[in-house]
């Protein structure tokens, strides 16, 4: 009896055998396709992970440039009651010609949504911060960071003198690198008074007070004496004071220097009134850079020349910039008289020695004028050594508003 195929035993190993390299060859398909398929999502998933990441760097980058572009916008508006606050038009980048645009393009990165928010100034709070917040959309990414302006320093924070009634105080604190405001309240002026100095002092006696920063801007003006009830009383410093104002660039808002000579006068007993000059040094500051070495802030006189070949500066010498306010810059005399009324001896009180002199370099007064100052360059008397103080050119003046514009902002994190 013949046998089939089927029934040769190394048929049906072959047999066998091929179902199994079939069975793998479909199972390494399988695998393959999965991995490949998973793969496939893996990539997919990283090129959106890094075309999220790219937007997101770009809104970023977009959100920081437009914060900046409108902070640099709002700080060139000189007069600060007419800058802007509250939402501003939307900014795009255009890409065709890569510069930002307000007029939506075609091909275009954004819009950046930015808004300048103030809150209300009060007592508590001077001059408030200014926040100006950007919001950048690219694709379905959104960035917002917000730019903080710091609030002025000013000088009673600093121990300068006391905001309430316009005393000089004597150790207050530098504030090296930043703009100081000076101003009291209701207006009060700056002066010298009995408590500045822990002693009184002689008629010969020297000794001074220091204001010291990079910038000093007063909305208050100085009257070293303040007033005749002041000097009377006898609230005030003996001898040779100076307020000395160190400084790369001062905006004064009025000033008065004064000269009270000594005196004897008869009371129980023959009682000598010191002598009192009270005057005003401009000094420049000193810093130390970052190689721990010491400099000087302001100008040499060779860097003056270039600017203004005219003007009349010692090349070696070290120059600051001193504004003078519109109000008035006077020298004062005072004096004791004895005061008699029918022929009987009734007290003594001071005076006015003739009208204030206006305070002048020359024959051109200080007032509404800017200039150069030397450094340790004194006002004491009527009139100013023509080496101290050096005209500015219109076209080389800084103005007020330009410094007060040099607010510091911060990235808030």
């Amino acid at each position: 009896m013949s046998k089939g195929w089927g029934d040769n035993p190394a048929m049906r190993l072959k047999d066998e055998q091929g179902m199994m390299a079939i069975g793998v060859a479909l199972m390494l398909i399988v695998v393959l396709s999965l991995f490949g398929g998973a793969l496939w999502q893996y990539s997919m998933a990283e090129l959106k992970r890094v075309d999220r990441t790219e937007q997101d760097l770009q809104a970023l980058f977009l959100a920081r440039a437009g914060a900046e572009m409108v902070m640099g916008a709002w700080r060139q508006e000189i007069s600060s009651d007419q800058r802007p606050f509250g939402k501003m038009d939307p900014i795009y980048y255009d890409l065709d010609n890569e510069s930002f645009v307000t007029t939506k393009p075609q091909n275009y990165l954004g819009p950046i949504e930015v808004e300048i928010s103030r809150e209300e100034e009060s007592e508590e709070l001077r001059d408030p911060p200014t926040e100006i917040t950007a919001t950048a959309h690219v694709g379905s990414t959104s960035r917002t960071v917000k730019l903080v302006a710091y609030p002025f320093r000013y000088g009673d924070s600093l121990y300068w003198y006391d905001e309430e009634n316009g005393r000089i105080k004597l150790d207050g604190y530098p504030a090296p690198g930043e703009l100081v405001r000076v101003r009291t309240k209701n207006d009060v002026p700056l002066h010298f008074h009995a408590s500045t100095f822990p002693t009184p002092g002689g008629s010969g006696s020297n000794r001074s007070v220091e204001f010291s920063s990079q910038y000093m801007v007063f909305d208050s003006s100085i009257l070293l004496a303040k007033d005749i009830a002041n000097l009377e009383s006898r609230q005030t410093p003996n001898g040779n004071v100076k307020l000395a104002l160190t400084s790369e660039t001062i905006f004064l808002d009025g000033l008065e220097i004064m000269h009270l000579p000594e005196y004897t006068i008869w009371g129980d007993e023959w009682e000598t009134r010191e002598s009192r000059t009270y005057g005003v040094e401009l000094k420049l500051p000193t810093v130390v850079d970052e190689n721990g070495l010491e400099r000087k802030l302001g100008k040499q006189g060779r860097t003056i020349l270039e600017i203004d070949p005219s003007a009349d500066v010692d090349p070696d010498e070290w120059y600051g910039e001193v504004y003078f306010g519109p109000e008035a810059v006077h020298y004062q005399r005072y004096k004791w008289v004895r005061k008699v009324r029918w022929w009987i001896f009734v007290s003594y009180h001071v005076e006015r020695d003739g009208n204030a002199q206006v305070l002048r370099r020359g024959t051109d007064p200080l007032s509404g004028h800017a200039f150069y100052f030397r450094d340790g360059a004194i006002l004491s008397s009527a009139s100013v050594a023509l080496g101290d103080l050096v005209p500015i050119q219109p076209d080389n003046a800084l103005s007020r508003e330009y410094i007060e514009g040099l607010q510091p902002f911060f990235w808030e994190k």
